[in-house]
């Protein structure tokens, strides 16, 4: 009977990936789906660009049962559009956030996180067409959050789905024969990404 508890433990232990580590260095790849609160321009809503975000981070160990991390990561957002009759008008968009991360794990193969810190978004704003001339850009520093989980593959890689709030950028739009109009860029992404534990 202990030959087969033992054996029966031993296969389990073989068939379940282990979670991540509570520390060492880590990177991380998102793809993601971009949302823009707020922003429109004589009432024209600029269309939900996607992102690509790379970045990584270090555990520093476990406390009371909670992974604790420093995270940064970079998004490249891509080219968000508002078109009218005769003109359109481009937001060109990045960011980069550095949050202290927290990660709790259910069990052997799933965990799930929480993340505090900050992020700096940067959009340039022109125009095309009948907006030609429009120019507007704006790079501001806000508090940043974001939830979500990881399904551990193996120790070394996980999969893991996030939303993030980086914050409000109010951009003002000038030129192209308008009146000065600012248009308030409220992001917000929701992404999947792999995690690759070195």
């Amino acid at each position: 009977m202990k030959k087969l508890a033992s054996a029966l433990l031993l296969s389990a232990a073989i068939s379940t990936p282990a979670f991540a580590a509570d520390q060492g260095f880590y990177a991380a790849a998102d793809l993601g789906s971009v949302s823009f609160s707020s922003a429109s321009l004589q009432g024209t809503s600029f269309a939900s660009p996607s992102s690509i975000t790379v970045g990584g981070g270090y555990r520093f160990g476990q406390y009371s049962g909670v992974v604790l991390s420093a995270e940064v990561g970079y998004s490249m957002i891509s080219d968000s559009k508002a078109n009218f009759t005769n003109a359109t008008v481009t937001a060109k968009s990045s960011a980069f956030a550095g949050y202290v991360v927290g990660t709790y794990a259910i069990n052997n193969q799933y965990d799930v996180f929480g993340k505090l810190g900050f992020a700096n978004t940067s959009t340039d704003l022109s125009g095309t067409g009948a907006g030609a001339g429009l120019t507007g850009s704006s790079s501001k520093t806000n508090l940043a959050f974001g939830l979500g989980g990881n399904y551990n593959l193996d120790k070394q890689v996980a999969i893991r789905a996030q939303y993030e709030n980086l914050g409000k950028n109010d951009v003002t739009a000038t030129g192209a024969g308008i009146a000065p109009a600012t248009i308030g860029f409220g992001v917000s992404v929701v992404s999947v990404g792999v995690v690759y534990n070195f």
